[in-house]
């Protein structure tokens, strides 16, 4: 596996690989975030001795947990300390969300006051573990001793990397990944990252330490309005990081649409939400290209886009492709974005006319190696005569089966 292109060198040395990370203290981890772990505190509004008992440990286990492992390969809080800023965004969102509402609902006022601080202790500690399972699951972390040797993978079922006597790590995505895995993970974890108080007191209401397991075992259904919280803090969080607009950031740049554009399409490529290679799919692979069909592509796109908290993306796919073909992302037919081709393979009773947006396999995967095996077929631009197709030998239909785990590169 070939290290992602978004992880810069952190220690210099001769006998350290150039991608190694060192590992950090908790505290220096953290050191970066002061202003958002300030302003959860404020919100939360107990006492600092129980802030200090309760949120402090929870904090600091989270902080030596993620290191400075990213949240997603090329979606969100991709970059490097990404699954630990995302935590804490999608905490801050939750408990300011949580202080709007009055839970649990359908209590009286003494019993308000009584559960108010267990309820938001289950709302910042489940925002903030909530995908603690991606960096476990998707990423292989390989760890180096004080001298730069190979200690083996970590394995997170014994402790953190600081437990485990690591002095430095590189990271490697997992080719095969279950996409669904990451939300029952953090369940396994609760009791390494949560405080042993913490734990004690949210036992001790039934209600809300019932919504708060449900959503760290990935039961979202059942997770209630704390599951609700959790959610719409996490959009929050998603939103502003792909955007590049996060009031947290000072200097922060609004990143272009035809960025955000190529992020969600790469996402949806990864997901499965457009499969490729297949009689009816919504893309193939051909000739170090990517041909999407038009209507289907873009519709899934805004709608992906939307339901992320996006603001400001257009509503006609016209406008939607000015700007993937004004920033140079897709190859055009003549002056147009579309292309009108047909799709064909041996196995098929009869070619497919369909409207195509064609993007260079670069666009999406940066590394060739990483994107599916071309399409065993043939793609024609109107116009142009069909070449002759190499026929798919009964059984063999790997090539024209979506590729949901194909690994996806950033910009």
């Amino acid at each position: 596996m070939k290290t992602p292109p978004f992880l810069k060198p952190r220690i210099k040395g001769a006998s350290f690989p150039d991608d190694a990370f060192l590992c950090q203290e908790p505290g220096k981890l953290l050191g970066g975030h002061h202003g958002l772990l300030n302003e959860i505190r404020r919100t939360v509004g107990i006492p600092d001795t129980h802030y200090r008992a309760l949120y402090h440990p929870l904090f600091h286990h989270f902080a030596a947990w993620s290191q400075e492992l990213p949240a997603s390969e090329a979606h969100h809080h991709c970059a490097p300390g990404g699954a630990l800023r995302h935590g804490i965004e999608v905490a801050l969102h939750a408990v300011k969300r949580r202080r709007k509402l009055l839970l649990p609902g359908g209590a009286t006022a003494e019993q308000l006051a009584a559960r108010q601080d267990v309820w938001t202790y289950a709302v910042v500690s489940a925002a903030l573990l909530h995908d603690f399972g991606k960096p476990v699951g998707d990423i292989q972390v390989l760890m180096l001793d004080a001298d730069g040797r190979d200690m083996g993978a970590w394995q997170p079922w014994r402790g953190d990397l600081l437990q485990q006597g690591c002095h430095a790590y590189r990271l490697r995505y997992r080719r095969q990944r279950n996409y669904r895995l990451h939300e029952r993970l953090p369940a396994f974890f609760v009791s390494r990252l949560m405080p042993q108080l913490g734990l004690e007191w949210l036992a001790e209401d039934a209600e809300a330490f019932s919504l708060w397991s449900a959503l760290l075992a990935g039961d979202w259904e059942n997770a209630g309005i704390i599951g609700e919280i959790v959610s719409h803090a996490d959009a929050r969080s998603v939103a502003g990081d792909l955007a590049g607009d996060q009031q947290q950031t000072p200097g922060a740049r609004q990143r272009p649409l035809h960025e955000r554009l190529l992020t969600g399409l790469r996402y949806l490529l990864d997901q499965g939400a457009l499969p490729l290679n297949a009689r009816g799919a919504a893309g193939w692979i051909k000739d170090d290209a990517v041909w999407l069909v038009s209507k289907r592509a873009l519709d899934a796109l805004r709608e992906h886009l939307e339901r992320e908290g996006h603001a400001g993306i257009p509503l006609r796919n016209d406008r939607l492709m000015d700007a993937l073909q004004q920033s140079g992302s897709l190859i055009p037919c003549d002056d147009k974005a579309i292309w009108k081709v047909q799709v064909f393979a041996d196995n098929w009773p009869q070619a497919n006319t369909l409207t195509v947006l064609r993007f260079p396999v670069g666009k999406i995967w940066s590394d060739p190696t990483a994107a599916p095996a071309p399409f065993r077929g043939s793609i024609t631009p109107d116009g142009e005569t069909p070449p002759a197709v190499t026929a798919v030998p009964e059984g063999d239909q790997q090539a024209l089966s979506p590729q949901k785990h194909a690994r996806i590169q950033p910009i």
